[in-house]
C-alpha cells in the first residue's frame, strides 16, 4: 500500500541525458535537480555530451556516476543553417538510418546497465527515440527551444531568413522517415508526426512564458517552471576603480566580433568587468585598461548581477534569466538562432536591446543605453519586482515534485 509506494519512491533510479548544445548551461540546469533528487533518496546517473565540462561545474560532494552520452560525430557539410527543429536533427544522425541505429544501440546499453525508472532529457532526442522501446518514464527539461510546440510541421524559428516554400516539410519528412526506419528495426510503432518524437510524461520548460522561444505556443502538456540559474559559483566580482555606472560582460572569446566589442567596452565611460571564456592572454592584455578589467575565471553571477547597472552577453537563457532576476537591462550579441530568439523576447518586453550585426557606432549607442535608457532599466526592475524572492527555489521544488509524481 502507501508504505510500499513510499519505499519505491525512495529507491528510484533516475538517468539524466544531454546530447545537443554547447557550453555549461545544460549541466548547470541538470545538476541542481540531480542534487535535490539525490538528497531525497534517489539514485541519480548522468549521461552527458561533453565530459570535459563536468569539472567546471561540480561542487564538493557531487559524486554522481557520469557516462558519455552516445552522440553523433560525423560532420554534415553543404547544408544551410537549420530553420526548424527537424533541420537541427540533420546534424545528429537523423539522415542516416544505420548511423542513428548505432546511437540507439549505445543508449540501449546504457539503459541496460543503469536500469532507470525515469529518464530526464535535456536536449536529448536520440535517448527519447530509444526510450520508446524501453519500459521507462520520460520527462524533458530545458528551454522552449529544445521542445518546440506539438504541431506539424514543426514551426520555422529562423524568421529573419525564412526557408524557401516546401523546404521545412521536405526536411521533416526526411527526418521522420529515418526515425521510423529505426523504430521498424526495434519493432516499435511508427511516429505519425515528428513532434511525437518529443512526447514525454512531463514537459518541463525551465523559463518564464515571457521568454519562450516560441511565443505562440498553443496550450499543451508543458509546464513553465521558471529558470534554474546557477548563481553561487565563481569569483567575487571586482570592477575597475572610479566613479560612474558599471557593466558586467559575459562573453565568448570565439565570438567573431569579440575584438570590436572589447574595443567599445574599453572606451568607457562605463566601467566593465568582463568574463570572456576562451579569450587568449594576449588579447586580454591588449584590451585591459582604465574602463575594462577581465576576470581570471567564472564570476559569481548573483553578486555580479546585483552590483552592475547593465549586462552584455550573447543572449543565453542562463545569462538573461540571471540579469532579469536582478532587474538589470541587457544588450545581447547572439551567436546562434536560439540566442537570438530569446534575446528578441527581452527586446519585445522593453528590457534590453539586441545586435545581430556589429557596427562600432551602433554598438556604442547600445552600450550607453544600458545605463542611460531609463525605460529599459525600469522595465527590468518591474519584471524582477513581479517575481517571488525565492523563485529559484520554487522552480527547483516544482521540478522535483513533477518528476516524483512519475515515480
Amino acid at each position: 500500500g502507501r508504505s510500499r509506494a513510499a519505499g519505491l519512491l525512495q529507491m528510484a533510479r533516475i538517468l539524466f541525458a544531454w546530447e545537443l548544445g554547447a557550453g555549461l548551461g545544460h549541466l548547470n540546469r541538470m545538476l541542481p535537480v540531480a542534487r535535490e533528487l539525490r538528497a531525497r533518496g534517489h539514485a541519480v546517473f548522468l549521461a552527458v555530451q561533453d565530459l570535459s565540462k563536468v569539472q567546471s561545474v561540480l561542487r564538493e560532494g557531487d559524486e554522481f556516476p557520469w557516462f558519455q552520452a552516445p552522440v553523433w560525430l560525423p560532420p554534415l557539410i553543404n547544408r544551410p543553417p537549420p530553420a526548424s527543429y527537424a533541420e537541427l536533427l540533420f546534424f545528429t544522425g537523423f539522415l542516416d538510418t544505420r548511423g542513428l541505429l548505432g546511437l540507439v544501440r549505445g543508449w540501449h546499453a546504457l539503459f541496460a546497465a543503469i536500469q532507470p525508472d525515469l529518464l530526464v532529457c535535456d536536449h536529448a532526442p536520440v535517448s527519447l527515440l530509444t526510450a520508446r522501446s524501453v519500459p521507462v518514464r520520460r520527462a524533458t527539461l530545458g528551454s522552449g527551444f529544445f521542445h518546440p510546440p506539438a504541431v506539424a510541421p514543426l514551426p520555422v524559428f529562423r524568421h529573419w531568413n525564412p526557408p524557401e516554400p516546401g523546404r521545412v516539410e521536405t526536411s521533416e519528412q526526411a527526418v521522420l522517415a529515418t526515425a521510423n526506419q529505426v523504430l521498424d528495426v526495434l519493432r516499435q510503432p511508427r511516429l505519425g508526426a515528428l513532434h511525437e518524437l518529443l512526447d514525454a510524461d512531463r514537459v518541463l520548460l525551465t523559463s518564464w512564458p515571457e521568454l519562450d522561444h516560441y511565443p505562440d505556443r498553443p496550450a499543451g502538456p508543458h509546464v513553465y517552471t521558471g529558470p534554474l540559474t546557477t548563481v553561487d559559483a565563481g569569483r567575487e566580482p571586482a570592477w575597475p576603480a572610479g566613479p560612474g555606472p558599471r557593466l558586467f560582460a559575459y562573453l565568448k572569446g570565439a565570438f567573431k566580433d569579440i575584438e570590436t566589442v572589447l574595443d567599445a567596452l574599453g572606451a568607457g565611460p562605463a566601467r566593465t568587468l568582463a568574463w570572456v571564456s576562451g579569450l587568449d592572454a594576449d588579447a586580454a592584455a591588449r584590451h585591459q585598461g582604465k574602463y575594462l578589467h577581465f576576470a581570471e575565471g567564472p564570476v559569481q553571477l548573483s553578486q555580479a548581477m546585483a552590483r552592475c547597472d547593465g549586462v552584455v552577453g550573447h543572449g543565453t537563457m542562463g545569462t538573461l534569466s540571471a540579469a532579469l532576476l536582478a532587474g538589470k537591462p541587457t544588450l545581447s550579441l547572439p551567436m546562434t538562432a536560439e540566442q537570438r530568439l530569446v534575446a528578441e523576447r527581452v527586446v519585445a518586453l522593453g528590457m534590453g536591446s539586441c545586435l545581430t550585426t556589429i557596427e562600432p557606432a551602433e554598438l556604442a549607442v547600445s552600450l550607453r543605453a544600458l545605463t542611460a535608457d531609463k525605460a529599459q532599466s525600469e522595465a527590468a526592475r518591474r519584471f524582477a519586482a513581479g517575481l517571488a524572492p525565492d523563485c529559484l527555489d520554487q522552480s527547483l521544488r516544482q521540478i522535483c515534485r513533477e518528476l516524483e509524481t512519475l515515480l
